[in-house]
């Protein structure tokens, strides 16, 4: 059964396009088409990012490569975007299996 969204995450989600944005390309696995839209800036995943992505990811609104309760999806996620991660959204993604 999914999980109801927090009221200020569908504000967020409403008024924050390019945050969901990001939380989506987390999801779907595919961070490094951030990276190409913009070469020049190259943001990382925080933490931050991680949290909404989790709460959408619970809320079953958007269809996951990523599934943060599944060791192998997790280190197969790290592995591909580590240069993307911040070190401390790493620790937060491997925390539950350590």
């Amino acid at each position: 059964m999914s999980k109801l969204l927090d009221p200020h995450l569908i504000d967020t989600a409403l008024n924050n396009k390019s945050a969901i944005k990001l939380v989506i390309a987390i999801l779907r696995d595919n961070w490094d088409d951030i990276y190409d839209a913009n070469p020049i800036y190259k943001r990382r995943i925080n933490v931050n990012d991680l949290e909404l992505a989790k709460c959408i990811y619970d809320a079953e609104i958007v269809d996951s490569k990523l599934n943060f309760d599944d060791y192998a999806s997790v280190h197969d996620f790290v592995v591909k975007n580590d240069a993307f991660l911040e070190i401390s959204a790493k620790d937060l993604l491997l925390r539950n299996f350590k």
